[in-house]
């Protein structure tokens, strides 16, 4: 309940108790624990919280201690709750969560660190940014062998603004989906994976569900591994995912939407990086708007087993500059869907263009645009006239 307070647990030593508070009160900043060795470990009946009420309060696990909770907190209050750190590191080094684990649940600016092979266990939900209050936390998981699993959601911005979560340098992420920005509230949070074996894994992702200017960026070889995807959802729109750098991969084995129901969001493959998805949908619903898929010196792959893999251009706009897009089946048929090709190597099996507009390959400049037409399970038809 003061300032500067420290506990130390080392060489297979425990610490046993219901509920930890590391800060309890608004006055209690800069305390500290640290949990060292194998055989160590800090086991909590209740919850863990690292800032209950203070500020700048630190948790400090490495070279193989447990860290045993029911519920964890990093960063609890509204007022003074913020800038506290829990740092995890080395082979053998552990938290297991049983229940929901929260870096900002009202507070700002903490931490959560993973790194050198620790590892962190959550029995349902992980928040980045609980309430409207928390903003600008983050969690790094950093070096092979680090790794974080949660049995139900990864959300970065639940409601909060500007979290962040970054996946670097080998490190991987297991969960059933990422959410980014949730509520309408929740803007500008952003998830960065980077670095060759760099993977998460999750069933559902969801960037900008309700809230405006999220992004996930994929980049250095990092690897993204899901069955649905979307870019935006119902809300405010204005969304972005990136896929860039050679190595870097996007494998989907679903549907993939940019624009469900909302407007200008934005998906971008560039610079060597490959995305694979059974189906592509741009702006899917009646008010879902300005949609843009750029493809940049990227790949973009849509097939399925049945060769009816279909990228489909329903609103907004496919600016194709150049790289590879490679489809079973491209389909235009509605009066706002554009496809800018400007150059680039363009595969299909199939086509079918009733969108009122002239399909044009190339933009007259100096960048080569091939349209490469390939048999299929159906024929090529165009409305209007190819140019």
């Amino acid at each position: 309940s003061s300032v500067g307070n420290r506990a130390e647990v080392a060489d297979g030593g425990w610490l046993a108790c219901f509920d930890g508070l590391i800060g309890e009160t608004a006055f209690a900043h800069s305390n500290t624990v640290v949990l060292s060795g194998s055989g160590s470990g800090w086991n909590n009946l209740g919850r863990l919280v690292v800032g209950n009420s203070g500020s700048g309060n630190v948790l400090i696990a490495s070279n193989g201690p447990l860290v045993l909770t029911s519920n964890a907190t990093i960063g609890a209050s509204v007022a003074f709750g913020s800038n506290s750190l829990a740092l995890l590191t080395g082979a053998g080094t552990l938290w297991s969560n049983r229940n929901e684990f929260l870096v900002g649940s009202n507070g700002s600016n903490n931490r959560l660190v993973v790194s050198n092979a620790a590892q962190v266990f959550v029995g349902t939900n992980v928040f980045i940014g609980f309430t409207a209050a928390s903003s600008n936390n983050t969690v790094v998981l950093t070096g092979a062998g680090s790794m974080l699993s949660s049995i139900n959601n990864v959300i970065i911005g639940q409601v909060g603004s500007g979290n962040r979560f970054v996946l670097s340098n080998g490190a991987s992420v297991n969960s059933q989906s990422l959410y980014l920005g949730i509520n309408s509230l929740s803007s500008n949070n952003e998830a960065t994976i980077t670095g060759s074996g760099s993977i998460w894994t999750a069933p559902e992702w969801g960037v900008g569900s309700a809230g405006r200017g999220n992004r996930l960026l994929v980049t250095g070889g990092g690897q993204v591994r899901g069955t649905f995807a979307s870019v935006g959802g119902f809300g405010l729109g204005d969304n972005l995912a990136t896929l860039t750098d050679s190595g870097s991969l996007w494998t989907n084995i679903g549907d993939f939407f940019v624009g469900l129901g909302d407007s200008r969001n934005s998906l971008v493959v560039s610079n060597g990086g490959l995305l694979f998805t059974e189906s592509m949908t741009i702006s899917r619903d009646p008010s879902s708007l300005s949609n843009r898929i750029t493809v940049a010196g990227g790949s973009m792959l849509v097939a399925n087993d049945t060769a009816t893999g279909t990228l489909e251009v329903r609103r907004g706009t496919n600016v194709f500059n150049s790289g590879l897009i490679d489809v079973d089946q491209l389909l235009m048929t509605n009066s706002l869907g554009r496809f800018e090709f400007n150059g680039g190597t363009l595969i299909s099996r199939g086509a079918f263009v009733t969108n009122g507009v002239t399909f044009i390959v190339g933009n007259s400049g100096t960048t080569p645009a091939t349209w490469d037409v390939r048999a299929g399970i159906s024929n090529h038809f165009l409305a209007e006239n190819l140019m």
